[in-house]
């Protein structure tokens, strides 16, 4: 089963927490953070470019620690501090 296809399955609105140490497409994480608003806490390893804001907007404002290992270029994740008011934690 690949991880799109076990995210898809899990009921909407369902998580509160996401940890991978495997590296995960950006869109299927744009997918995840799309489908589970609720998410409080995200680890995340994304060898691409960040996934696109429409996945973004309006589903982290829960999100109180994010954990990143991304590529070298950043560029896109400075969008996503807009939408996490609830964010404590950052490290990337």
């Amino acid at each position: 089963v690949r991880l799109v296809q076990l995210l898809v399955s899990l009921p909407e609105k369902s998580l509160q927490s996401f940890k991978s140490d495997r590296e995960i497409d950006s869109s299927t994480l744009g997918l995840m953070i799309k489908r589970q608003p609720n998410i409080r806490e995200l680890s995340a390893r994304v060898p691409g470019p960040a996934p696109i804001a429409v996945y973004v907007a309006g589903n982290l404002r829960y999100l109180r620690s994010l954990e990143l290992l991304a590529s070298a270029d950043l560029k896109g994740y400075d969008a996503w501090l807009q939408h996490t008011e609830a964010l404590t934690s950052l490290q990337i």
